[in-house]
């Protein structure tokens, strides 16, 4: 007997904000009809283009084989009233939205890893985050800029009690180091 494929997580609107966060993208923590997420939205400090990354090296890790949050794209239009931390409030148009997952963010203790199931992925999220040039969770100076270690999350859901499955996650760095998308792309020269 085989069992039906899950259907893609997708929510359809907003139905309450909850709380805004300390992050670069403006970041806010939602409820959806699909249940808690997170929020990247039009209007963010960092601009557009730290959204079209998080879109495609979202879709480059789990191309890879990382493990990512659910995610989707979700219309927000003029009622939806989500404020940023530092000032402004998300616009009406595209917004990448995460499924809330249950867990916590690595705090860069090695001993830390000792617990997730999937360790093979550390590795491939190095490779990754090299492959990309995500300077964010893996800079190439390190004199320059320390990682981001709320960057990894370390998810409960469906691990083994006790043990953790790595997430990848948060990619708005991926290709230009948090600067506008460029004709620079088509090198391979790093930032």
């Amino acid at each position: 007997m085989s069992v039906a494929p899950k259907p893609p997580w997708q929510p359809t609107c907003v139905l309450r904000f909850e709380k805004p966060l300390d992050t670069s993208m403006g970041t806010a923590r939602i409820v959806t009809d699909a249940g808690k997420a997170y929020l990247k939205a039009l209007g963010n400090p960092q601009g557009p283009h730290g959204l079209a990354c998080e879109w495609v090296g979202t879709q480059l890790a789990r191309w890879l084989g990382l493990r990512t949050f659910d995610f989707a794209l979700l219309t927000l239009d003029e009622l939806d009233e989500i404020p940023f931390l530092r000032g402004g409030h998300a616009q009406p148009g595209p917004a990448f939205v995460t499924r809330a997952e249950k867990g916590h963010t690595w705090g860069g203790a090695p001993e830390e890893l000792k617990a997730v199931e999937n360790c093979d992925d550390v590795a491939r999220l190095v490779v990754f985050d090299t492959w990309t040039l995500n300077c964010d969770r893996h800079p190439p100076n390190l004199s320059e800029r320390k990682p981001n270690y709320d960057n990894v999350f370390l998810s409960e859901e469906g691990a083994a009690r006790g043990r953790f499955r790595l997430v990848a996650m948060d990619h708005t760095h991926c290709f230009t180091c948090g600067r506008d998308l460029t004709k620079r792309l088509a090198s391979i020269r790093p930032y």
